[in-house]
């Protein structure tokens, strides 16, 4: 729980919104190198793992590749 306080507070300011508990296991999870699954529905917050994590490793380049435009567009707005 500590961790995810830590991680919490890490990505916090640089973020719009609240990430939901989930989001914040998995990017740690992905931070500690451990594969991870996350099933949710469309728009549950997926993606957000990828940039929760690049925003915690600070002077590191993350790219992500989109599959679709429609994906790409809803990503660019967050």
């Amino acid at each position: 729980m500590e961790g995810l306080e830590k991680l919490r507070c890490a990505v916090g300011p640089s973020l719009p919104y609240t990430p939901y508990p989930f989001q914040l296991e998995c990017a740690a999870r992905m931070l500690d190198g451990q594969d991870v699954l996350c099933l949710t529905a469309t728009g549950g917050g997926k993606s957000a793992l990828i940039y929760l994590a690049s925003i915690a490793q600070k002077g590191t380049i993350t790219l992500v590749v989109c599959p679709t435009n429609f994906l790409e567009s809803d990503l660019v707005r967050v």
